[in-house]
């Protein structure tokens, strides 16, 4: 259980972010969100085609990365078995090993196992239809079915603006110089100004909301596990029958016709079926129906 103090503490976190403008920043967020999926459904149709490709491309990339990193790492080992044989030294032996272990240290967290990159690929096809459908990005909007989820979403985001921000603190003042000699290069200075703003921000809307998270953290985890009970009472059979079809498709997602075929004849499977087709179309009409409301997650 939180203590008093740590929830006082998370309070005044959340107003220092409102003050420094993450409630009306997050309305323009929500504003250019809004947009995006409308301009992806009127101009782009085949969005969920075109990205399913480009997901295939980075899995294909990270594997072939995968197993570069993987050769290289067996080369070192053998070249420092190798070395290692041709010296009596201990002390050799030792800075041999030691240079070794730094190298295999940083290319082993380049190593992917092949099964994981395709369950990588799978889940982003599977969030990035999620996002689609719902007009949501994932990292604004919780799934109250799976809310301890939203955590990492957040923390990934504000990494991701953090590194922004460190390289408009490089290029700021390079540009800035620069329009000093060579005035024509003052609009770079204006898009890195708007870009540390926006990054700034971004990190400023991600720390908000994850200090809202981490005040209803074990709130949060209670709905998870009742919602988890609920849904396995609802839809067990047919969630059992869709994970093992997205165990044998690996990469790819199984089609509406190979979940109906492994569901068979069985009537309660495609009862809860069903159930789950029109509760997924419920919750998608109900977002889409109701206006936003400020203060995100």
């Amino acid at each position: 259980m939180k203590s008093v103090e740590e929830k006082i503490d998370y309070n005044k976190k959340i107003e220092l972010c409102k003050k420094l403008g993450a409630d009306k920043f997050q309305k323009v967020v929500f504003k250019a969100e809004e947009l995006k999926f409308k301009f992806i459904r009127r101009f782009i149709p085949r969005y969920i085609e075109h990205m399913d490709k480009l997901y295939d491309w980075i899995g294909k990339k990270e594997l072939e990365s995968s197993k570069k990193s993987l050769k290289k790492y067996n080369k070192i080992k053998e070249d420092t078995i190798k070395k290692l044989s041709k010296t009596t030294s201990e002390e050799k032996k030792n800075k041999i090993k030691q240079r070794a272990n730094r190298k295999l240290k940083r290319i082993k967290q380049r190593i992917i196992p092949e099964e994981v990159i395709k369950k990588n690929v799978q889940s982003n096809k599977i969030l990035m239809r999620k996002e689609y459908y719902l007009s949501q990005n994932r990292n604004y909007h919780m799934d109250l079915d799976r809310p301890t989820e939203m955590l990492s979403y957040l923390e990934y985001n504000k990494r991701v603006h953090m590194n922004g921000l460190k390289r408009n603190a490089v290029f700021l003042p390079i540009f800035t110089g620069l329009s000093v000699a060579f005035p024509i290069t003052t609009p770079l200075v204006a898009y890195e100004l708007a870009s540390t703003f926006i990054n700034f921000q971004c990190v400023n809307i991600q720390n908000c909301n994850i200090y809202r998270f981490k005040q209803k953290e074990e709130k949060l985890k209670k709905i998870e596990e009742t919602r988890a009970k609920t849904n396995i009472k609802k839809y067990g059979k047919v969630s059992s029958i869709i994970s093992k079809e997205l165990a044998k498709t690996e990469d790819r997602l199984p089609t509406m016709d190979e979940i109906i075929a492994s569901v068979g004849d069985d009537k309660e499977a495609l009862a809860e079926l069903r159930q789950l087709a029109l509760s997924t179309m419920s919750k998608r009409n109900a977002i889409n129906a109701k206006t936003r409301k400020k203060g995100g997650i």
